[in-house]
């Protein structure tokens, strides 16, 4: 997510030059040139060099995965004008996940919870979010 609030990128996959061949562009448009902060690239492959031309200078790419391919192809020196840290993040199995579920639901773990609002207050939900005033979760039930 970028600074100005904003978090952008392809919903799902698409042809070449439909929304996920220039969902970079919209992120330079809605941050006026300067770039994502920090970008979450779960596709991988050919989509690691648009997440480093989505970042600002100084930005960070996580390469979380691989959805197009494991094999990664980016014009190096566009990283390395813009001084772009690369991190790759693992994530775990679907084993792990049900593990850590298992743990918590012994241990009596409860996330905690700040407010609730109703879906037809999820703007209202998403500016309290916004403001950062919460501690916990925040909320949204589902009619």
């Amino acid at each position: 997510m970028c600074r100005t609030g904003f978090a952008v990128g392809p919903r799902r996959r698409t042809t070449a030059g439909g929304w996920a061949a220039r969902w970079n562009a919209r992120v330079l448009a809605l941050t006026e040139g300067r770039g994502a902060d920090h970008v979450v690239d779960v596709v991988g492959g050919e989509g690691v060099g648009r997440s480093i031309g989505a970042a600002r200078v100084g930005g960070t790419v996580t390469l979380v995965g691989f959805l197009d391919s494991t094999t990664v192809r980016f014009d190096l020196t566009r990283a390395l004008r813009r001084v772009v840290r690369l991190q790759a993040v693992s994530v775990g199995s679907r084993e792990d996940l049900e593990a850590l579920g298992r743990a918590l639901a012994v241990q009596g773990v409860r996330p905690v919870v700040d407010r609730t609002f109703s879906f037809d207050e999820a703007h209202a939900a998403y500016a309290y979010l916004a403001s950062g005033a919460q501690f916990g979760k925040v909320v949204i039930t589902l009619p």
